[in-house]
């Protein structure tokens, strides 16, 4: 497709290709791929799909018996920019190679058909995802660029084969970037088996994790995954710097998971950077489960994290719920005094 296009209708066997540079348009689009391992859209670099207003859009990887490929992939050292306030619905969750909804494809059988992608941005628009991965890296050597987040965006990621993050990367030495959650976007994100919500799955690694929104984020791990961060809970696994600068954030851990961290179960394979929160949130709660601290990260002490002298860090439930909120400032009064004269 060339710039400008705009697609309606249904496409049950379509191989959609963007060229390098163009903004493309959806608006009422159902497309179902042809192709079983690159996306159902495929970028050929650089590309904007924008939601039209009120549209609702479907976009489905096709399936085989043991794969399904991409929704929407973007190669390496290009962007895509998905804008717009229509919604989108991207499916590649039949996939049993961890193939991300958007983003990388990599098939553990055939080392032709891997297929890292680029940078992923998501500007606005209700972004409903279901994949191997949600948004991100997918397993078996699969690469992704940044993602960022940001806008007006509301995004729902969820992962739907063991080992995946819903915005992240995917076991078997997945690798994604820096993960930016910023602007008025809401996201939801839910890890399946070994995946965090955000983050790093088992034996994969991820950037930089930095949620600097207005709005809410919801994060769920999935079996010895935390929310938000890495699991290492049978091969090494890392993410980067975790930090959290406004808005409000509610992170569960999965069983002997943190909340925000690693996983607490092994305690060694499991490694992220530094844990900030910042003064300016609205409120961060973070859940860890059974034997695991609400924040954790391995060889270090309670509270495990950096976080603003005006914030109050409250533990409860045996120190498995970890809630920060801002302390709200004292009241000021401001007294003028007179010298009294005597008379009334």
């Amino acid at each position: 497709m060339q710039n400008g296009s705009v697609l309606t209708g249904t496409a049950p066997n379509l191989y959609l290709k963007i060229a390098d540079g163009a903004t493309i348009t959806l608006d009422g689009a159902s497309i179902t791929s042809s192709e079983y391992y690159v996306g159902a859209i495929h970028c050929l670099g650089d590309a904007t799909i924008i939601l039209a207003p009120g549209s609702e859009n479907t976009v489905r990887g096709a399936v085989a018996r043991y794969c399904t490929g991409n929704a929407i992939y973007v190669p390496t050292n290009s962007t895509l920019t998905i804008r717009g306030s229509g919604s989108l619905y991207a499916d590649s969750s039949s996939s049993e190679f961890r193939s991300a909804a958007i983003g990388a494809f990599a098939n553990p059988y055939n080392s032709d058909y891997v297929f890292p992608c680029g940078d992923i941005v998501i500007e606005g628009g209700t972004i409903v995802v279901n994949g191997g991965v949600g948004i991100g890296a997918s397993g078996n050597g699969g690469y992704c660029g940044n993602i960022t987040i940001t806008g007006d965006a509301n995004v729902t990621a969820t992962a739907t084969v063991n080992g995946s993050a819903g915005i992240g990367s995917a076991g078997s030495n997945g690798n994604c970037g820096d993960i930016t959650i910023s602007g008025n976007a809401n996201v939801t994100a839910t890890g399946k088996y070994n995946g965090p919500g955000i983050g790093a799955a088992d034996h994969s690694t991820c950037g930089n994790i930095v949620i600097a929104t207005t709005g809410t984020v919801t994060a769920t791990g999935n079996y010895i995954a935390p929310g938000i961060g890495a699991c290492g809970a049978y091969e090494p696994c890392t993410c980067g710097n975790i930090t959290i600068t406004s808005g409000t954030v509610i992170a569960t851990g999965g069983i002997h998971a943190a909340g925000i961290g690693t996983d607490y179960y092994c305690k060694r394979n499991g490694a992220c950077g530094s844990i900030t929160i910042a003064d300016t949130i609205t409120m961060v709660t973070a859940q860890g489960m059974d034997d695991s601290p609400g924040i954790y990260r391995p060889e270090e002490s309670e509270p495990y994290c950096t976080y603003g002298s005006n914030l109050e860090l409250v533990k409860s439930d045996s120190n498995r719920l970890y809630t920060l909120t801002p302390v709200a400032a004292p009241e000021t009064f401001t007294v003028t005094w007179q010298n009294y004269d005597g008379t009334t």
